[in-house]
């Protein structure tokens, strides 16, 4: 052991010198000393250690030391060295291969696509496109979840948006949160719940209109997730989009988008589910790829009937694949509506940016009003540069407004306990929805945990 080595060593505390050892461990594939390798911490760096391309414990090792030589360091604590770790994969993981670009391109247009079908639409040998996409699972930057069939199940997804709120709306109705500091405090609650329940449920946000300067309720579209590395610097793995080239693609102009006529909601059968089917719903929702062995370990059912259960409910498509991608580096969340008119102008500089969602927005109040909702997944600071470059190109006339997110809550849908087999529909009942104070809910979420896919 060297002597720089020995310095920076003696200055941790024994659990941080825990957790290289264990890192150390799982890099030589021997067991955990410290942890037990079914613990949720132990498993994360586990992953983390099997996805980082080089050596983790090298490069965690050589980074303490280098802390240390620039001196006054007392004492490093294991959340020091945690949060090191982290930031020193999640550096790892952003940096993708040309193949991988290319996979996930392919797979967020279209991933109900099989490995074969995918290698074809982007250009690539069924080896290269099995390997990245392997990778990109097992690193966690690439899932595919279930999206519930809305319709089929006759629910409705609405986005309810307070402006300076001092209660907001809680509980097992609401399925997504993004908050806003500035300007003004803002929220913006995704709502899924049964369609012919919508009315009440504008009564109940009007009863908030005393407690927020402005509150509106829109009927969200699915939308569409979409990734592109336009901006993507091979050499270095950054992200950071490039202001010169987006100020100008505002500029292109494009089309005014257009907005369909709000469709009659179609009929809705009765849909009858056992109690082992809402239980493989939700775990497909979850993870859309998640095989019969692994359905079988969490509701208890065999594998032949686990695997006939969800192959019944795929096919009849109660909940469709959904490709999502998380980017460790992309942390910033930017937000904006638009007109349709404005929209044009705008959406095709915002497709350039990497991770983006798009969706219509129609105002249950007055359905003539409507608006087209981006959302987009950007590198560290670039939020509040994407923001002033679209407010010094777009005229203060053009009806727009764009927003850096600050923190989010994403609640999973319970679907086994919100269906009611009795009834065969989605349960209603109003005393689900918990008024609560804005600044509670507004500290219980973390930057962490914006979502950008709002179905």
């Amino acid at each position: 052991m060297s002597g720089e080595d020995a310095d920076f060593r003696s200055k941790l505390t024994s659990s941080a010198t825990a957790v290289l050892r264990v890192l150390q461990s799982f890099e030589e594939r021997k067991d955990a000393e410290i942890f037990d390798d079914s613990d949720p911490d132990a498993s994360h760096l586990m992953k983390m250690v099997r996805t980082y391309r080089g050596s983790l414990y090298s490069e965690i090792t050589r980074r303490l030391a280098e802390v240390i030589t620039l001196g006054g360091v007392s004492v490093v604590t294991q959340r020091d060295v945690i949060s090191l770790v982290e930031e020193v994969w999640g550096s790892n993981v952003s940096r993708c291969s040309p193949t991988e670009l290319k996979v996930l391109k392919g797979v967020l247009e279209d991933s109900s696509l099989s490995l074969r079908s995918l290698s074809s639409v982007v250009g690539l040998s069924y080896a290269q496109t099995r390997r990245a996409a392997q990778r990109l699972r097992a690193s966690g930057v690439l899932r595919i979840k279930g999206l519930l069939n809305t319709n089929l199940l006759g629910l409705e997804r609405v986005l309810i948006i307070l402006e300076n709120p001092t209660l907001v709306f809680s509980g097992p109705y609401i399925h997504k949160s993004l908050f806003v500091d500035s300007p003004a405090p803002t929220a913006f609650l995704v709502s899924i719940l049964p369609r012919e329940r919508v009315p009440e449920l504008l009564k109940m946000i009007k009863s908030l209109r005393g407690t927020a300067s402005s509150v509106s309720a829109w009927k969200l579209s699915a939308g569409k997730p979409r990734f592109s590395s336009v901006y993507y610097n091979s050499k270095t793995g950054e992200w950071r989009p490039n202001l010169l080239h987006f100020r100008l693609m505002l500029r292109t102009g494009s089309d005014d988008l257009t907005v369909g006529a709000r469709s009659s909601a179609p009929t809705i059968p009765s849909s009858a589910f056992t109690s082992a089917e809402l239980k493989i719903l939700e775990r497909i929702v979850e993870n859309y790829e998640a095989t019969a062995v692994e359905i079988t370990k969490s509701v208890g059912l065999s594998e032949s009937t686990a695997f006939r259960k969800r192959s019944n409910l795929i096919n009849k498509r109660v909940a469709v694949s959904r490709a999502t991608v998380a980017i460790p580096k992309l942390k910033d969340r930017v937000i904006a509506l638009l007109s349709p008119d404005c929209a044009g102008d705008i959406v095709p500089a915002w497709s350039q940016l990497p991770l983006t969602y798009v969706s219509r927005l129609e105002n249950l109040e007055n359905h003539d009003e409507k608006k087209i909702l981006l959302l987009s997944a950007l590198a560290s600071g670039s939020a509040s540069d994407i923001i002033d470059v679209l407010y010094s190109e777009k005229s203060r006339a053009d009806d727009f407004a764009a927003y850096s997110v600050a923190g989010g809550i994403t609640n999973p849908i319970k679907v086994a306990s919100m269906f009611d087999r009795r009834e065969k529909r989605w349960k209603w009942d109003p005393s689900f929805f918990d008024l609560l104070s804005y600044g509670v809910v507004r500290n219980e979420s973390r930057k962490k945990d914006i979502p950008l896919d709002l179905a």
